[in-house]
């Protein structure tokens, strides 16, 4: 009877962890460089941006606008 226990949630783990996917997006140009990585579940989906300025100069960036086109 355990054993049947111990079956079912080894079945159950597997098929809730081919529900996740994770992707991870790299790119850069002359004076930036930038990461996306995220895990994909369902219709939801939780990542982090990791950008940098190639070409530092020790001062902070006022505004950054990022735009996402689909």
């Amino acid at each position: 009877m355990k054993k049947q226990y111990v079956l079912i949630l080894i079945m159950i783990l597997t098929l809730v962890e081919c529900n996740v996917k994770s992707i991870s997006l790299t790119g850069e140009s002359d004076s930036w460089s930038g990461e996306y990585t995220a895990n994909i579940t369902g219709d939801k989906e939780s990542g982090k941006f990791i950008f940098g300025y190639k070409n530092a100069t020790g001062k902070e960036l006022k505004n950054l606008e990022i735009t996402i086109n689909a």
